[in-house]
């Protein structure tokens, strides 16, 4: 994939929720590279927060990789956020079942 990822992680400080921080388009062209982040961030157990800000697009390989990250960190009693969510986003994410967790 040319150019920069759109995909960044900002680890907090210990005890403190990590930020999963997405910009631009974020599709299957980088769903490797989200998926890898995901795993790292649900294996450090602690809570997560999505920055979705500068998002412009998420597609449908995004919005798995998400709500499967969501899914297993609530399942182990962690927060999950969804923060800075476009109204387009935010339709996408609610039929995904995400739309609780999007501010």
């Amino acid at each position: 994939m040319a150019g920069s990822s759109p995909v960044r992680v900002e680890h907090a400080r210990p005890h403190e929720p990590s930020r999963l921080v997405l910009t631009g388009r974020v599709t299957v062209e980088c769903a490797a590279e989200l998926h890898a982040v995901a795993l790292e961030l649900s294996g450090r157990g602690s809570d997560v927060g999505v920055s979705c800000d500068g998002a412009e697009y998420l597609d449908a390989a995004a919005i798995q990789v998400i709500l499967c990250l969501g899914r297993d960190l609530v399942g182990r009693g962690k927060r999950f956020q969804i923060q800075g969510v476009s109204d387009a986003l935010g339709r996408s994410l609610h039929l995904a079942g995400l739309g609780d967790r999007a501010t």
